[in-house]
């Protein structure tokens, strides 16, 4: 009875109820709110996005941010970052060196956290003398790998 009663009451409303404590009837003012574990509530919330596929032009590659889900079905280190490598072109670079589902983690000695970190660190490597990077990636078996490629 008394879930019908709060069911029908608006949310927001005060009302006073009666309860028993320490052998003593206490009156108390309550807020009523909304439940979080209703149905209408649930409606609201928003489902995580999957991360969108970007490719990189330079490397010709498609990646994805890494996500949480990722580390934990894939078993890595609980603060990875990095970005899943989800194809590998006909003539890129990596072709002989990774494969799809790799996880790059690092380039040049760097944390790689977004796409656009990635990016980066190659366009400026093309600009220097240098023409080779060094990535760190977990494999498909989650070994942690140090690759050297050379970009033409």
């Amino acid at each position: 009875m008394f879930k019908r009663i709060v069911a029908k009451t608006k949310v927001g409303t005060t009302v006073k109820v009666k309860v028993w404590r320490n052998k003593k009837e206490l009156t108390k003012n309550i807020l009523l709110g909304r439940l979080e574990t209703s149905d209408d509530f649930k409606v609201g919330e928003k489902k995580p996005e999957m991360p969108k596929d970007l490719i990189i032009e330079d490397l010709k590659i498609t990646v994805r941010k890494l996500t949480k889900e990722d580390i934990k079905t894939r078993k890595l280190p609980n603060q990875t970052t990095g970005l899943i490598v989800t194809k590998i072109g006909n003539t890129s670079p990596l072709l002989n060196s990774i494969k799809a589902n790799s996880v790059i983690v690092e380039v040049q000695k760097i944390k790689i956290k977004s796409a656009e970190d990635l990016e980066k660190i190659v366009k400026d490597v093309l600009k220097s003398n240098q023409k080779t990077i060094l990535l760190a990636i977990y494999n498909n078996q989650n070994q942690r790998r140090y690759i050297g490629v050379k970009l033409d």
